[in-house]
């Protein structure tokens, strides 16, 4: 009984002593600290030790932007570049990413105002730049403002950014979308060779929207996108797709293309619709 007593003592002192050694180890790695060649070898993607400035500033969106701290920045306006004395006031206005500081100099009164970033017509250029950047990117706004207020660092509030959406960015990318789609109808290589093919937006035979999507099989290029409601055709969803393909073809052959070839799925309607409508069409 002794002997079985010890060996189990002795197991449990073993036990112990290999969680000791993990937690060591543990230890260890928590007092891990980086020397100067790793933070070297991490940041050496970053570097860039030659950079061109241009003879002429370049449009605010291909300008380079930097992040600059608020005490580095106040050491180029501590002192009055009229006569370089050191007394002197300084006022600091934000309006999301715009910063305006005012240099007021108590012993020579010059006053000198300094912007961080130019103007859009009357609206600081950074701030319609970063609601573009975010919905460009196809980032989620909150999360992405988010970001830069964990790091405070000035940005516009999510109420901004809508507004800037709203008032400014849709009709952009809705300008920018038809002269692209203007220039791919007009250098399509005729006569068409198309892959055609619709989608709804839930399964099944309940779907109250459909989309016919129209590729050049050639470019892989989309020419043609056309939303079909459930309730324009008869039938109901089941018929939305053969609709969408009807207004595709139609589409195309108003703007003057040739179609020679179509490429669609099995689906019952569109075969019935395609041969029915478009004798020509394989």
């Amino acid at each position: 009984e002794q002997t079985d007593s010890d060996t189990e003592e002795e197991e449990e002192e073993e036990e112990e002593d290999e969680e000791e050694e993990e937690e060591d180890e543990y230890d260890e790695d928590e007092e891990y600290f980086p020397t100067e060649e790793d933070l070297l070898e991490a940041e050496s993607e970053d570097l860039e030790w030659e950079v061109h400035v241009p003879d002429e500033p370049p449009p605010p969106q291909e300008e380079r932007k930097y992040i600059v701290f608020e005490a580095a920045l106040l050491q180029l306006f501590a002192l009055c570049i009229m006569c370089g004395c050191g007394q002197v006031k300084l006022n600091l206005e934000t309006a999301g990413s715009f910063l305006r500081v005012t240099q007021f100099c108590t012993m020579c009164r010059h006053v000198r105002t300094w912007c961080s970033q130019p103007y859009i017509g009357n609206m600081p250029a950074g701030n319609l730049l970063m609601s573009a950047a975010i919905l460009f990117a196809g980032a989620i706004p909150r999360q992405a403002l988010r970001i830069f207020q964990t790091l405070r660092c000035q940005c516009i509030s999510i109420r901004t950014f809508f507004r800037h959406q709203h008032n400014f960015l849709q009709s952009a990318i809705q300008r920018v979308w038809k002269m692209k789609h203007q220039h791919l109808l007009q250098t399509a290589q005729q006569p068409l060779i198309l892959g055609g093919d619709g989608r709804a937006d839930s399964p099944g035979h309940s779907a109250k929207f459909g989309s016919y999507t129209m590729m050049d099989l050639r470019t892989s290029r989309i020419l043609s996108i056309h939303l079909v409601q459930s309730n324009e055709v008869d039938g109901g969803s089941n018929n939305m797709e053969k609709e969408g393909l009807i207004r595709a073809v139609a589409y195309l052959r108003t703007k003057g293309l040739e179609v020679a070839t179509l490429v669609t799925d099995r689906h019952l309607q569109v075969g019935q619709g395609e041969h029915a409508s478009y004798p020509p069409l394989v």
